[in-house]
């Protein structure tokens, strides 16, 4: 992956987390809106009563619910976005750590140091 597509998901897995914030927090505000709402139909108020407590329940639930899977793939893919960077990182490393042979065109790894450098 280069690196113009890694910078891009990596801005699309932020997004995603952000977007599952402002998610919670606007389910909590639709909640507290539904339940303190006073419209009341003549013939059906205790109706109307009763279920704006469930409506209310049931939009924090469903906002929880979004906030949880944008967050969640938010996550996964800045996982596998730091997954596939070190595997990358590791890629490039052993490349350089590898000279010409001279003989055909293949390589041979170059021996390691005592100090590890």
């Amino acid at each position: 992956m280069d690196r113009s597509t890694a910078e891009w998901f990596e801005f699309l897995s932020r997004s995603l987390l952000w977007g599952g914030l402002v998610v919670l927090l606007l389910a909590i505000v639709g909640t507290i809106q539904i339940a303190t709402s006073d419209s009341a139909l003549p013939f059906f108020e205790q109706v109307q009563r009763e279920s704006r407590g469930l409506a209310a329940i049931g939009t924090l639930t469903v906002g929880v619910t979004a906030a949880g899977i944008l967050a969640g793939l938010g996550a996964i893919l800045r996982l596998l976005l730091t997954l596939d960077t070190e595997r990358l990182t590791e890629y490039e490393a052993l490349r350089a750590t590898e000279r010409p042979r001279g003989d055909g065109g293949q390589t041979e790894r170059e021996p390691r140091r005592a100090d590890g450098a």
